[in-house]
């Protein structure tokens, strides 16, 4: 099968239209939703989905404060795209910075980034996202700062490993005998050539972070609904 052009497998296409019904579902959240996700209303609690006996303006049912659950999930749904993406921009963002300075430059500066990264992994991901939320208590821009902090490492050790496999390739050789500042060199011939794991690792980090994101939840330590 082909689309615009590029060859494209039945499972990649169906996992793209998944993930496109999810995002559009998430930004209409307000206009699909048929209650206000924190309304409670007592005397509907705990009601079945409609399917299995309940009312028909409950089609998931409530909860213990007589939410209304479909409500509640399409708006979640904002919540976990919206720290999913973020977190994980944050923390490309940082570890492809500090991946591309340590690959290419080599020598000092990359055994300092990587006993960072070293430090950073030995560090168990939970006592850190514990204490920082903790600390400053729960909210959108600490939890993706916290999840930035905590995941730009795996970008860092995937985009060094690559660059050290493309920094004496002869066309980075070209650009640098011909006097081709450092900072464009990376951006022009180095990163675009480790795209590919970038784009894989993001897209793993994203489900991870979700995950992360529904536990820390669970715990009373993930922040508000975005309205």
């Amino acid at each position: 099968m082909r689309l615009f052009g590029r060859r494209v497998t039945l499972p990649a296409l169906l996992g793209a239209i998944g993930l496109l019904a999810f995002v559009a579902v998430a930004v209409l959240a307000p206009w699909l939703s048929p209650h206000d996700p924190a309304e409670a209303h007592l005397l509907d609690r705990l009601r079945p989905p409609s399917p299995f006996g309940g009312e028909p303006d409950y089609p998931l049912g409530t909860d213990h404060l007589g939410r209304d659950m479909l409500s509640r999930l399409l708006y979640g749904s904002r919540v976990a795209l919206a720290v999913g993406f973020a977190g994980v921009l944050l923390a490309a963002t940082v570890g492809i910075t500090l991946g591309l300075v340590s690959g290419y430059f080599g020598g000092s500066v990359d055994a300092v980034i990587m006993r960072l990264v070293d430090t950073l992994i030995s560090i168990p991901n939970v006592l850190l996202y514990l204490t920082v939320l903790g600390v400053f208590g729960p909210g959108f821009g600490v939890l993706v700062g916290v999840i930035g902090f905590v995941n730009w490492t795996t970008f860092a050790r995937v985009v060094r490993a690559e660059v050290l496999s493309v920094r004496n390739r002869g066309y980075v050789e070209a650009a640098r005998a011909l006097g081709q500042r450092t900072p464009l060199l990376l951006g022009r011939h180095v990163l675009p050539n480790v795209v590919g794991p970038i784009i894989v690792v993001a897209t793993l980090s994203v489900a991870t972070v979700i995950i992360l994101e529904a536990s820390l939840s669970f715990l009373g330590l993930a922040c508000n609904r975005p309205r």
